[in-house]
């Protein structure tokens, strides 16, 4: 007669596959958003001329009393790690006040999550510029289109040379930010990816950023932020207090 296998084995084998298929999930991301990204390489050029706002970037074409819009410095800060470190602390002191206590996982848990998403990101993104290792589309206080200049990867950027743009970072954070709270505050999908979105068109509106330097960050923090939720890498954290 068989004999069923003790419940513990059954756990331990249902967690593994769980583990699995959860993991297997930033692959298929990656999978589906390189060929995306290598497609929009045929629209960097245009979309350069398309957002660039020359205003915004040269001086001398700025009339007396110029200043930045508010609305732009409100979609670019999402780009800013800063932002979020405020924010993190206070999703610590919300869920702080919530469960009565300060040093406790239902206390830091969100707060420490979203600072892992956005920061994460980032430190993803510029990684992946010393490999990359390719310029802004344009250099300077000019608004001259230099097209794709890349240099030796790792070495190159280790020495300082170069104005390193792909994937952007101010893009990774401000996706990789949203996306995280978007998880951890259910409802704010909408007003996350907008926010995100506005960061990345800013960075087009100065000419920091191709095209597919913005989706580059964008792809990136989705994978990160994949990787990081807890039926991932962080699996064994539960977000009740």
């Amino acid at each position: 007669m068989l004999r069923a296998a003790p419940p513990k084995l059954l756990d331990a084998r249902a967690g593994t596959i769980d583990a699995w298929q959860a993991r297997a999930r930033w692959h298929v991301i990656a999978a589906i958003t390189m060929p995306v990204i290598a497609l929009l390489h045929l629209f960097d050029e245009w979309a350069f001329y398309y957002f660039l706002e020359p205003v915004f970037r040269v001086k001398e074409l700025q009339p007396p009393g110029f200043f930045l819009p508010d609305w732009y410095q409100v979609l670019r800060q999402a780009g800013n790690l800063e932002l979020w470190i405020v924010l993190s602390l206070m999703l610590w002191g919300v869920d702080a006040a919530r469960v009565g206590r300060v040093l406790t996982p239902g206390a830091f848990r969100r707060g420490w999550l979203l600072l892992a998403g956005s920061a994460g990101a980032g430190i993803v993104a510029e990684f992946g510029k010393l490999v990359v290792a390719r310029e802004r589309p344009i250099t300077g206080g000019s608004i001259d289109y230099q097209g794709y200049v890349h240099h030796w990867p790792l070495i190159d950027p280790l020495l300082g040379q170069g104005n390193l743009g792909f994937p952007s970072s101010h893009a990774a954070v401000a996706f990789g930010a949203a996306l995280t709270l978007a998880w951890l505050v259910p409802g704010t999908l909408p007003v996350m990816i907008f926010l995100a979105l506005g960061c990345a068109w800013t960075r087009m509106l100065m000419g920091a950023h191709f095209l597919t330097d913005v989706a580059g960050g964008a792809a990136l923090a989705w994978i990160w932020v994949t990787w990081l939720r807890p039926e991932t890498r962080m699996r064994r954290w539960s977000l009740a207090p």
